[in-house]
């Protein structure tokens, strides 16, 4: 992870990559005789199954591995010691577009460091997801220009996501990660611009025009800042950035269709749900409201207990819909930014954001038995020692089973929980594009829109509840939950449609 400052209007923040994906551990599950049976009427015909595969963990306890540990690094020491202490997803910074710690056949790279990370992490039940410095540099190994145009007409070291030599490049490379490597999940990091002045190169000036209609547009006079086209221009450059978050996603799943996605977003604050899509193109909200994410990683990277809790409480506000949302939302919390934090007051971090809801978290980054030479990152196991950790479970096995009026929802869980289902035949979480008039501004903004609820609380592993009265040849929403010692697992929304 690359530590980068960025200045824009009057708010500060530091840009540190990470972050994380939640995982998918596939564990077995015994079959038990306690079943949760929560039958609300019975009637109908019940039809074959839909199955989910997805697996959901109760809390996501991660470990952000830097590129600065890539130079001679023991990875079974790595492994073994994130598993000494419950540690359940290991993330790597594994390449950018420029620069790689695999074996690429496209672009340089140093040492082979995945696929030992991969074995080792697997031998000892820890997902692996690699990271990727998308947009930060611009390869020009090939002798193509990728490189940003910015204010004063020269090209910045950013990559350009309107060309579609990028785009090309950018394929290449997932698709040969996804395929010769069996990692868990892909995080996006740097998927962004680093201002608000950029990009104007000649691609950008094709498109803009083309996708808006405005082509009297003067560049870069009329889209700069000050310019008559500015709001209508920095709403345009989000575009090719998304539609660079779909395209991507689509090329890995269709190699790996069970591979997990999240972004490491900067951070939203209160009242300002604009900011970061104004002034660097990043709309984590829309990402999430079209589904590209399956976890989101927020970099909160302060040592005070009153601000981390303002800017998670804005980012499950904005980007998740609150607690157990959409999506999880999984903290990436500090040990060596400006200073060195000290294990307590991480401790304290990491109970602040389960007090608060999240789904976990990732500590920004590894140190200690097995790191690479030069990382100088405190030994993780100093802080790791003394944050409590219950036992966490995994939910997964999810069946539906529907007829004209009524549908039988079903799950498994490897602890003992509670068992839960909220169904509407609208929309859970809607989205939103809201306009902000102090900035004259637009942003999405996740809502969660409450359905009916159907519990138990008794404690089982095997679990199952019938909705009845529901209306024939209607499409339904709905999610599962279970609750136990070792926190809660909420799915995502899956949807049925009950028979004429």
């Amino acid at each position: 992870m690359v530590v980068k400052e960025l200045q824009s209007a009057k708010i500060y923040a530091i840009l540190l990559v990470s972050v994380m994906l939640v995982g998918a551990l596939s564990l077995s599950l015994a079959i038990s005789s306690l079943m949760n049976d929560v039958i609300i009427g019975s009637s109908g015909r019940i039809v074959t199954p839909t199955i989910a595969s997805i697996a959901y963990e109760s809390e996501i306890r991660g470990v952000f591995v830097h590129s600065m540990s890539m130079v001679n690094p023991d990875w079974d020491l790595i492994a073994q010691t994130c598993a000494d202490y419950d540690i359940n997803l290991v993330l790597i910074e594994a390449t950018g577009n420029d620069y790689g710690h695999y074996a690429s056949d496209i672009i340089p790279h140093g040492s082979e460091e995945l696929a030992p990370a991969i074995a080792a992490c697997h031998a000892r039940g820890i997902e692996l997801h690699v990271a990727m410095n998308v947009m930060l540099s611009a390869y020009e190994g090939d002798g193509q220009e990728r490189r940003v145009v910015i204010d004063d007409g020269t090209t910045a070291n950013w990559l350009c996501p309107t060309k579609q030599t990028s785009r090309d490049l950018l394929k290449a490379l997932v698709e040969e990660i996804v395929t010769n490597y069996d990692i868990d999940g892909f995080m996006f990091d740097y998927i962004r611009y680093a201002t608000r002045e950029m990009c104007f190169c000649p691609d950008c000036e094709a498109a803009f025009k083309a996708d808006t209609g405005l082509t009297d547009a003067v560049f870069p006079t009329d889209v700069l800042e000050s310019g008559k086209y500015s709001k209508e221009f920095v709403e345009w450059r989000i575009k090719p950035i998304t539609e660079l978050v779909r395209d991507m996603r689509s090329w890995m799943l269709a190699i790996k269709p069970d591979l997990r996605f999240s972004e490491g977003a900067f951070t939203l604050f209160e009242e300002a749900p604009t900011y970061w899509r104004y002034w660097i193109g990043q709309d984590t909200a829309d990402w999430v409201r079209n589904d590209y994410l399956d976890f989101v990683a927020p970099m909160i990277f302060t040592d005070d207990l009153a601000t981390t809790e303002s800017q998670v409480r804005a980012n499950l506000n904005y980007m998740t819909g609150g607690p157990e949302g959409k999506i999880p939302l999984i903290p990436v919390l500090d040990t060596c930014v400006d200073a060195v934090s000290t294990p307590d007051n991480v401790k304290q971090r990491v109970d602040k954001i389960r007090e608060l809801g999240c789904d976990g978290w990732l500590i920004w980054r590894y140190g200690g038995p097995g790191d690479g030479e030069g990382s100088n990152a405190p030994d993780i196991r100093n802080y790791l020692s003394i944050v409590d950790m219950p036992n966490i479970f995994t939910l997964g096995d999810m069946a539906v089973s529907a007829t004209k009026e009524q549908a039988t929802i079903t799950w498994k869980t490897t602890l003992p929980t509670t068992s839960k289902v909220e169904y509407s035949n609208t929309p859970l979480f809607p989205a939103f594009f809201r306009h902000h008039a102090v900035v004259d501004f637009n942003y999405w903004d996740i809502d969660h829109v409450a359905g009916t609820l159907i519990e138990n609380n008794t404690l089982v592993i095997n679990h199952k509840i019938t909705l009845t009265d529901l209306l024939p040849e209607t499409k339904y929403y709905f999610r599962v939950q279970s609750e136990g010692s070792g926190g809660t697992a909420t799915s995502k929304v899956l949807t049925f449609t009950t028979e004429s």
